[in-house]
């Protein structure tokens, strides 16, 4: 294992508890997002293919397409080379919507999949013992 590896194995052992309360208290319903939306223009200024990208990533835990990586990870240059003509003219909107309506811990995307991924294990392992 290399080392890079065991560093993201050890940050989800750490946080994984505060994961599956967050997960269970939350449960990342998409009344989330339409609540992030309310009172706000995001939804209108980002692409409907961007919106769908970030719900299956918060809540199903899927991995992200090149651009929205980029933002999440608040890298300006490869969000700009990677967003195609609509992405570009919202790219304001998207990288606020996520700086202001993202959980902390789902800006790291590696993590944030990572639990994902634990937290399927585990929910699988305990639906087939019972």
């Amino acid at each position: 294992m290399t080392l890079l590896n065991q560093e993201l194995t050890n940050k989800v052992q750490k946080i994984y508890g505060q994961f599956k309360e967050f997960i269970k208290d939350f449960q990342f319903k998409e009344e989330w997002l339409q609540e992030a939306y309310k009172g706000v223009r995001y939804y209108e200024m980002m692409p409907d293919s961007t919106i769908e990208t970030f719900k299956n990533y918060l809540i199903n835990g899927y991995p992200m397409g090149s651009f929205c990586n980029a933002v999440v990870k608040n890298n300006l240059i490869l969000s700009l080379q990677r967003a195609d003509t609509n992405n570009r003219v919202g790219l304001a909107w998207t990288a606020n919507f996520v700086f202001e309506r993202f959980p902390d811990i789902a800006k790291d995307p590696d993590l944030w999949l990572a639990l994902h991924a634990k937290h399927k294990k585990e929910t699988q392992t305990s639906k087939e013992e019972s």
